[in-house]
């Protein structure tokens, strides 16, 4: 999953296109303030994002979330229906928001 393009709307939402044509507002209300999305609070920091090389959402701050738990978050899925039954057994890579997706 990759996402194509982004925009944040308002504070700590944002809508993203996704590469299967998705276009979801995703609310990222719940990590603001924490560990590195502290930076988030600085002014017009939530609303300096964009779109990474790799198809993830990125902010000139220094963070970024994947767009597989972007995705996640948007459609409500299971990481399992998107990647297959295997994939809640293996690790996501570390993935901040994977873990906060399935622990929300």
């Amino acid at each position: 999953m990759k996402i194509n393009r982004a925009q944040a709307l308002k504070r700590f939402t944002v809508e993203i296109e996704f590469d299967d044509g998705l276009i979801a507002t995703v609310d990222l209300s719940n990590l603001a303030g924490k560990g590195v999305f502290a930076v988030w609070a600085a002014p017009g920091a939530f609303e300096d994002c964009t779109v990474g090389s790799g198809g993830e959402l990125m902010w000139r701050c220094g963070v970024d979330l994947c767009a597989d738990a972007l995705y996640l978050k948007a459609t409500g899925k299971r990481l399992s229906e998107v990647c297959g039954p295997d994939s809640e057994t293996k690790n996501s890579g570390g993935c901040l928001a994977h873990q906060e997706h399935e622990h929300a």
